[in-house]
This record gives C-alpha cells, structure tokens and sequence, in this order.
C-alpha cells in the first residue's frame, strides 16, 4: 500500500495489522479524529479507543472483517481526552502476493454532527410522545366532554371518554357526523331549538370553518327514545362545583393542545409562561382534584399537607399545576395498588418548596443525577417508570 496516498485523504485511513492488535500506520485524518498524534496512534491497538462497553461488538465487528464480511459500521469511539466521537467505518482485508492475510485497511469518517442530530429528532419525538401520553391520560380521567377535529373538513372527530360515553359510543371511534358516508353514527341526531342540525350546522364543524360559535345549546336525541340536554341551570352549588373544576381541566387540555401543535416552539423550548398571581392553596387544590379519579383507581392512601395562611405566588399557574400533576400521576401509576402517596407544599425561606414520596418502585441511586435530562428520565426496573 502506498501511504503517500493516504495520507492526504479527508476520511481517517488507519492500517491494522490482521488481528487488530497493532496499528501499521495511520494518515494525519485519522489522528485528528481521536484528538491525538500519528506517533501516538502508532503505539496504540483499535482497542485502546474502544469504550468497555462496547468492547463486545467491536470484537464481534472485526471477527466478521477477517472472514471477508464487507458492511460497514456506524460506531462509537472514545477520544485521547475520554469525549466521544461517532465514526462510519469501512474496512477491507488486505492480502499478500500469496493471498494471505496481511491486515486491516480502514475508511473512518466522522458523522458525530449527524449522530447528534439523530439524538436531538430522537429526544423530540419521545418528549412528543410523553405529551401526548399525558393528554390522552387527561382525556380518559377528565370528567369534561372534549372534542376534538383532526382535520379542517372534521372527516375525523375523537373526544374525551366523557365525551365518547355522552355518545354511547365506543372509546377511540369516530363521533364525526360529516364523516365518511360508511363512517358516520346514526344512533343519535341533534337538535337546536326543536329543529334538527345538518352535519355541516353542527358547532364543532362551524368552528372549523372559522365560524365563532359560543353559548351554543344542542339537544341529542338516540334512536331508542332518551335525550341529552347539554345545558342546564348550573346555579345548584354541586353543579357550579363540577363545572369549575372541568373548565379548569379543559384548559389545561388546550394548553397540551397548544404545545403539541406547535412542534417546532417545543424543540426550540421557547413555551411562552403566562404568569399570575395565584395562591399555593389554590394550586394544589386544582392538582388534587385532577389527580384524584387516578389516585382513587390505584386504591392508594394519600397525606396532603397545605400551608396555614395564603401564600401568593408569581408564577404561570397552567405550567405550573402542569408539572405537579406529571410528579403525582407518576408517583400514582408506579406505585403497586394500595401505596401510600405523601403530597407538600409550603414556604422554606424566600422559597416555595414541593414534595411528593411515594411508596412505589423508586429510582436507582446512579440515575438520580439525569432525571430531568431529555433522555435520562426513563429506566428499567420491577415496572417501567418515566418521572418528571
């Protein structure tokens, strides 16, 4: 091999002898790549910047190499000062005049740039996923009626359990009236002052059009006879109760909404806090009440702790009920039935402090450091658990 024409390559060219244990050479490209010198690399095996952990597949890679397997490789190397460093490696098997094994070339280019791009899309997606896990959670413990259009046409409208029940229809189905012909359900119709609506009359499908609809009385009549009056005097203390707490739950819904929607705010984090003065009181109580139909399900005990006196906060109120109720609804849900869940909040100083113990699976000591990294909040143990 003529090295004077490897030297000058963009990609790291490295010559391993055939068991990978010595390095024959290797071009300037390649000793940048690992952030140390030619004569350095020189003295040194593959190995040597190999992490431990991956120490297996390397061996495993290189074992196919001397059998002839041409695949390339997409891997992970350490750095002379420990950083890491992707590289996609392809290699040749050298042979001698006789037609035997003499070493390894190899092509190494650095792809770290397009690796951290791959984690990044990576961490967005699952931050994704996790907001859409939290709204669907919301939507099946919600007692308000939500619908929701996933299309400007309303083609497809899926709602709430509350809403999908109000329907008699089932959880997950299409509720849309200008649905598909074969799509549509036919076991209800809806009424405005005793006349009956058109699909296209229908709020959810004028407020897709851009039509404000506000203050908007339906009836729902069924096939079998019953009905559904949507408004009703709400003066009775119990009702203005009920009705508080889903309006409070419906924006909650409409904040996640928002955040979804807006993909590209998310990834750039630029959420906009909406501040307020609120009291601390207030905040659990609403986090409470939203957490409780779960906290009820699990059959768990729970000890709440509230300040004496207000307390006023400065904060955003949606963001911050947003977070207690992730802490508690997974101190809830991964805590085998029947735990015990402790929930505090009071002033320590110029400080509003939080706390929330379960008696659940925990989180390993080692991994109490990246809870709150994009990517380290999840493990594996006696239940799977993603804590916020």
């Amino acid at each position: 091999m003529k090295k004077e024409l490897v030297q000058p390559l963009q990609f790291g060219s490295p010559l391993h002898d055939e068991y990978f244990i010595r390095t024959v050479f290797v071009n300037r490209r390649m000793a940048e790549i690992l952030g140390c010198s030619v004569e350095e690399m020189s003295r040194s095996s593959f190995f040597d910047f190999v992490f431990d952990e991956d120490l297996h597949g390397a061996q495993r890679y290189f074992e196919e190499k001397k059998k002839g397997n041409k695949e390339p490789l997409d891997f992970r190397l350490r750095r002379k000062e420990g950083s890491e460093i992707w590289v996609h490696i392809s290699s040749s098997q050298l042979l001698d005049a006789n037609g035997s094994p003499m070493g390894i070339l190899g092509m190494f280019t650095d792809i770290l740039e397009r690796k951290r791009t791959e984690r990044a899309l990576c961490e967005s997606e699952e931050r994704e996923r996790a907001r859409a896990e939290e709204l669907k959670a919301l939507m099946e413990a919600a007692p308000a009626i939500v619908w929701i259009a996933h299309d400007p046409e309303c083609r497809i409208i899926t709602g709430s359990r509350a809403a999908h029940e109000l329907l008699q229809m089932p959880l997950g189905s299409n509720l849309s009236k200008t649905a598909p012909q074969n799509e549509q359900p036919t076991h209800f119709k809806v009424f405005k002052d005793g006349v009956e609506l058109a699909p296209e009359e229908l709020p959810i499908q004028m407020a897709a059009r851009g039509i404000e609809v506000c203050d908007f009385e339906e009836e729902v009549v069924f096939d079998n006879g019953t009905e559904l009056i949507r408004t009703q005097n709400i003066n009775h203390p119990i009702l203005k109760r009920m009705v508080e707490v889903i309006e409070r739950q419906i924006q909650h819904m409409a904040r996640l909404l928002d955040d979804l929607l807006d993909i590209s705010r998310i990834n750039s984090d630029k959420i906009q806090l909406r501040k307020d003065i609120v009291d601390l009181t207030t905040v659990m109580s609403h986090v409470l009440e939203v957490t409780l139909p779960l906290l009820k399900a699990r059959q768990h005990r729970s000890s709440v702790s509230l300040p004496q006196g207000p307390i006023p906060l400065e904060v955003d109120p949606v963001r911050l009920e947003q977070i207690l109720i992730n802490l508690l609804n997974n101190a809830i849900k991964y805590t085998e039935p029947g735990g015990h869940i402790w929930f505090s909040g009071a002033q320590e100083g110029d400080e509003v402090v939080f706390r929330i113990r379960d008696t659940g699976v925990g989180i390993p000591p080692e991994r109490l450091d990246r809870i709150f990294d994009l990517s380290g909040g999840s493990f594996s143990g006696s239940l799977t658990r993603l804590d916020s």
